[in-house]
């Protein structure tokens, strides 16, 4: 029996391990295929570090550090030579927030590059910038870096392939209007005044007593009123009496005649 329940309990466990994924720890290293002018794709494995900005607002531009270095031995290379003066093009992803997509950062001169020589990172950070439109709260990865002269015509770029592995980060961009805060406003109170009149009786006049006879409304009874009932209400009393007393009587009858052999 015991053999048995344990038997069943390892079933049901291994049914519960195939019904739950495993659970992936999130990176920050961001596996990049690199692809130069001349060359061939590579692989190469980068740390992206991201800082987000606060007290955002709609409107004005906002800038998020990226700060990238290599996360092992792998490197990217040249294909042609990269001439004087080409820089790393930094961008982040932003999902979540409508009109709010994407930012760009130029980073620091990395060339020149002799053709098949190691590109070196910039040491310090890169502001990635971007101005949204409206107030809300979007999730910022790290997306593509590119090397070039300009950030529309790279000589290198790097597209993300593991994007949904990476850890995320939250930009939070408040309202920029400014309300004030509504006074409250003061209503005077009304003072009530009391105006005493004094009316002069003439002399010789006694005051009368007047005696006051209240009258049962109409149909007291149905009212509510507290009068006596009426000849219509004696009548009711009186019918709904016989009704009464004939059910009683009915009843008796009926017991009398089950009680005879």
């Amino acid at each position: 029996m015991r053999i048995r329940r344990a038997l069943y309990a390892s079933i049901g466990l291994a049914g519960l391990m195939s019904l739950c994924p495993p659970a992936y720890a999130a990176t920050d290293i961001v596996e990049y295929e690199c692809t130069p002018d001349g060359g061939t794709a590579q692989t190469v494995n980068i740390r992206v570090e991201l800082t987000m900005p606060t007290g955002a607002q709609p409107g004005v531009a906002l800038a998020f550090q990226h700060r990238a270095t290599y996360a092992d031995s792998g490197r990217i290379r040249a294909g042609d030579a990269l001439p004087a003066g080409t820089k790393m093009f930094a961008y982040v992803g932003i999902s979540e927030f409508p009109g709010f997509t994407s930012g760009t950062g130029e980073g620091a001169v990395v060339g020149p590059v002799a053709a098949g020589g190691e590109i070196t990172l910039p040491t310090g950070t890169t502001q990635v910038t971007s101005t949204p439109n409206t107030a809300g709260t979007g999730v910022v990865r790290p997306a593509a870096i590119n090397f070039g002269l300009t950030a529309s015509q790279p000589l290198i770029e790097c597209e993300v392939l593991n994007r949904d592995d990476l850890t995320t980060y939250q930009v939070v961009v408040g309202d920029g209007g400014t309300s004030a805060t509504p006074s409250s406003s003061t209503t005077p109170t009304p003072t009530a005044t009391v105006t005493e009149t004094v009316t002069e009786e003439a002399a010789g006049d006694e005051p009368i007593d007047e005696e006051t006879e209240m009258e049962t409304p109409e149909g007291g009874v149905a009212t509510g009123g507290g009068g006596s009932a009426g000849p219509d209400g004696r009548v009711v009393v009186l019918f709904g009496a016989t009704v009464v007393l004939a059910a009683m009587t009915g009843l008796a009858l009926r017991r009398s005649r089950r009680s005879m052999p």
